[in-house]
């Protein structure tokens, strides 16, 4: 039995791919013959492929599909198409895995009879230096999604869980393609449908902070791309709360904050990046016009939630724009 699928996206990653491979091959606790690894190479034009192609050749357990440019999305999409695992997990092309994770994981999954098991993980330079770490103080009990919701402050990352295959082929789970954030409206899909879910400390995971990612992109057009995608996220997890959870489910508050959350975050960088106050104004309208402007809940965020006191008096917010646009 496969017990656990590791799709890896590969897209022009020469250069780093081999880090998450060589944390994931003989450095586990697993027998190779109990996980495979699903590099999926998405659309690559540098030598990626090549590199793959050497793991492949070397390790039984390395698949390489090749496809056309989806995106991360896309390319995770075609990952979980083509795994056979009992659970999955996403590791992207830059990041790796602490040695002796996978069958620990796998256990705590299994035993608990787990849909969605959530681990620690943190931020390191290319240097190996930690600049951030994300976990909770001590393990949580199993919960259904919608409890775990509304008590557990998660990841928004789909590389600090562990999913259950029936989990995703059941609901029909997939990633938005071609769209930058598509973790944060995935794993809102996914926790709420989940019956068990449940969250450890362990430090599993470690997030390479390359230069070349979007969030610290300096690139105008990619940061207009963010924000147009965040638009997009911002109004596909409002329609689907709205459609599914109701005002009375323990997980309305919650989710409505983290709607609050991005919605703020959004209009954040539209100050800081638009460079122009008719791209600040289209994007308020946008939020207005799906009602998600004001910005209603709290964010359990202090400064976020004193950026969107200042934001909800519009005059007030389309004034600083104004000044910040002639500092660019």
């Amino acid at each position: 039995m496969i017990k656990i699928s590791i799709v890896v996206p590969v897209y022009n990653a020469e250069k780093f791919v081999q880090t998450p491979l060589e944390s994931l091959l003989g450095k586990q606790d697993i027998d190779s013959l109990e996980y495979e690894i699903v590099c999926v190479n998405d659309g690559s034009t540098d030598n990626s492929l090549s590199v793959l192609d050497s793991y492949k050749k070397r390790y039984e357990n390395v698949r390489v599909v090749t496809q056309k440019n989806k995106g991360l999305g896309g390319a995770r999409n075609t990952g979980i198409d083509n795994s056979k695992g009992k659970y999955i997990l996403f590791v992207d092309a830059d990041d790796y895995i602490c040695d002796k994770s996978l069958n620990q994981l796998f256990n705590k999954a299994e035993n608990g009879n787990l849909d969605i098991l959530e681990f620690g993980a943190q931020g390191v330079s290319l240097a190996g230096v930690v600049k951030y770490t994300s976990t909770i103080n001590m393990e949580s009990d199993i919960l259904t999604g919608e409890e775990y919701l509304s008590k557990i402050l998660y990841m928004d990352s789909a590389c600090n869980k562990l999913y259950k295959r029936s989990l995703l082929e059941d609901n029909n789970l997939k990633f938005l393609e071609r769209v930058y954030i598509e973790d944060i409206e995935f794993n809102t899909r996914a926790v709420f449908c989940a019956k068990r879910v449940q969250a450890i400390p362990n430090i599993i995971g470690q997030f390479v902070l390359t230069e070349g990612s979007i969030t610290r992109s300096a690139e105008y057009k990619k940061q207009l791309k963010m924000m147009n995608d965040m638009l997009e996220v911002i109004g596909i997890m409002k329609k689907y709360i709205h459609k599914n959870v109701s005002m009375e489910s323990c997980a309305f508050l919650n989710l409505n904050k983290r709607l609050s959350f991005l919605t703020t975050s959004l209009l954040y960088r539209s100050f800081r990046e638009a460079q122009s106050l008719n791209i600040q104004k289209e994007i308020l309208q946008k939020l207005n016009e799906i009602q998600l402007y004001p910005i209603h809940y709290k964010t359990n965020n202090t400064s976020k939630d004193i950026f969107r006191v200042l934001v909800n008096i519009k005059p007030a917010y389309f004034f600083l724009c104004r000044l910040r646009n002639l500092k660019l």
